[in-house]
């Protein structure tokens, strides 16, 4: 239903991709819960630099590597 109400075709028949796409989302879903529950998460500092070069600050990022998925981009 998605599938042909947003790509703008008023008929979708179905394919096993369009269901993959949802099973990945609940499995990264249940991962990220299992990590906030267990500490999963690690902070990382990146560094700011102006356009010379020179050192602005820094901007503190919040990773999670999951054992089964890897890590896990932003």
């Amino acid at each position: 239903m998605y599938a042909a109400k947003f790509n703008g075709y008023g008929v979708r028949y179905f394919s096993p991709d369009m269901d993959r796409e949802p099973a990945e989302r609940r499995e990264l879903e249940s991962e990220l819960s299992n990590a906030l529950e267990s500490g999963g998460f690690t902070v990382v500092y990146q560094r700011l630099c102006q356009p010379d070069g020179i050192l602005k600050g820094f901007e503190a990022l919040l990773r999670f590597h999951s054992p089964r998925l890897g890590n896990i981009p932003p």
